[in-house]
Parts: structure tokens; C-alpha cells; sequence
């Protein structure tokens, strides 16, 4: 990213575009803003590097052989690279670049595919943005519109769960459903309720659909809290996520979409 500096604003146009009314809100934010240099940076997120500059990429992962890989006809229309990491070497895609990777735990390949779900920034480096999406999800149109529209300055946009009320609710259903030890369900539950019994109360948010900014350090926080606690307690990532958001102080950016489809 190239830092604002007094130089920079000191010319005639605009450093990152040659636009002098761009200057002009620069000199702005430098001036009026609360906090700064900080704002003119944000701006320059805003303005600059996310719709002009940043390299962003789709990508899912596939561990363990749980399930078959959907493809994504969207693909052929989006100027977006579509990435697919998977543990097998047999694995192969008319639509998604597939990569292979070793499992973080060898024995738990749920939790080495949350590795790579919730840590884009350390496996997709090279790319500024991501556009998480789980197997499960098939997109309808290229997401090029979808990353450049709704990647916002706190750097997280996701998705409300459309029809669960409460965290509590999912805890409830996930550990009705059997979908992780029931132990560990309840154990996390527990300390949650000791610890910040006003986040079970929160909608709580469905982790299909992640769009994040791979250099916000906010963001960077909250993801290693959020995969912590997925380490620490169930594999269920969307019991975590909004603790997550609150130890990180951080507020997502929120897509309104159906999921029970």
C-alpha cells in the first residue's frame, strides 16, 4: 500500500490517480478528520485501492473426501481468479484453479479447512481481497460487482443468518443436530454465558458468503481470535464468529441474503 505522505499532498493532483478533486478531499480528511492521517488512508481505501487496485480473488476449500466439488459456471465471466484448495491430488475443475495443500491437522480435516477458510491472508498472499464461499454455495452472477460494491472500510462484509433468531438458537440446533461433540458444544456455551452472556443474545451470522480485506489489521485480529476459538472449542465456526467481532472490536459490514436456500 503507498502511504500518504506530506510530499503527496503538497502536489497539485491527487498521488494515487492524478485527480485534483481527489487532492481536494484529501486536504479535507488531513485537516477535519478526528483522527488524522489515519482518515486520508481510509479514504484511499475506499477510493483507490478497492475498486481500483486491489487484487481479489474467489475461493473455497474442500478437506477430507466428505464431498464432491461444485462448480462454478460464474466463473467464465468474471475477470476474478476462482481458487479451490484441497489436501487431494486427484481433485480436478473445469472452473476453479485447484491447489493443494497439506492439512494443518492431519487427523481433523474439518478444522485444517478452517484454517484456510478463516486465514485468507496467509494462504492467498499475493492477493489484497478475498471472496470466501463455502462448497456449498453456487453463485448466480460473476461476484466482480458484488467485492467492488460491498467491500467496505471496516474490511468484513458477511451475511445475517436469515432465519435463526439468536446465537443461542444455533447453538441449540447445532448440538440438536449432533453436528460436533456435544461436550465441547456445551462447554463453549458455558463459558460463553460466564464470559459474555450478551453475545449469545445477537442475530447471529452465516459464514457461507466471507469478504474480507487481507491487510486490515482489525480484521487480521479478529480472524485469529475467531480460529482460537474454533481450535479451542467446536469446529462450528458461526457459534465463534460474533464473540469474535466483539474481542476484536470490530463491526462487519452485513449482506442481506436468503440461506435457507
Amino acid at each position: 500500500v503507498t502511504p500518504i505522505t506530506d510530499k503527496m499532498l503538497r502536489c497539485r493532483e491527487c498521488p494515487l490517480c492524478a485527480n485534483s478533486r481527489h487532492r481536494a478531499y484529501l486536504f479535507y480528511e488531513q485537516k477535519k478528520g478526528p483522527n488524522g492521517r489515519r482518515d486520508c488512508y481510509n479514504w484511499y481505501v475506499r477510493n483507490h485501492r478497492a475498486k481500483f487496485n486491489m487484487q481479489a480473488c474467489v475461493y473455497t476449500c474442500l478437506m477430507g473426501n466428505s464431498e464432491a466439488l461444485n462448480e462454478q459456471p460464474v466463473a467464465t465471466s468474471s475477470r476474478l481468479p476462482f481458487i479451490c484448495f484441497t489436501d487431494s491430488t486427484d481433485l480436478r475443475s473445469k472452473t476453479w484453479d485447484v491447489r493443494t495443500t497439506p492439512r494443518l491437522f492431519n487427523m481433523d480435516p474439518v478444522r485444517s479447512q478452517r484454517a484456510v477458510k478463516i486465514l485468507p491472508y496467509e494462504y492467498l498472499p499475493e492477493f489484497d481481497a478475498s471472496l470466501y464461499i463455502d462448497n456449498s454455495v453456487l453463485l448466480e452472477q460473476a461476484p466482480d460487482a458484488l467485492i467492488e460494491k460491498n467491500l467496505p472500510p471496516s474490511g468484513f462484509c458477511l451475511v445475517e443468518h436469515s432465519f435463526r433468531a439468536t446465537v443461542l438458537d444455533e447453538f441449540l440446533e447445532v448440538a440438536a443436530q449432533g453436528l460436533d461433540d456435544q461436550s465441547r458444544i456445551f462447554e463453549q456455551l458455558n463459558h460463553y454465558t460466564i464470559d459474555c452472556p450478551e453475545v449469545l443474545q445477537e442475530k447471529p451470522y452465516w459464514g457461507a458468503i466471507l469478504l474480507r480485506d487481507h491487510h486490515n489489521l482489525a480484521v487480521r485480529k479478529m480472524l485469529e481470535i475467531w480460529f482460537a476459538h474454533v481450535q479451542r472449542y467446536s469446529r462450528r465456526d458461526q457459534l465463534s464468529v460474533n464473540l469474535a467481532f466483539r474481542l476484536a472490536g470490530l463491526t462487519p459490514d452485513v449482506l442481506h441474503y436468503d440461506n435457507y436456500k
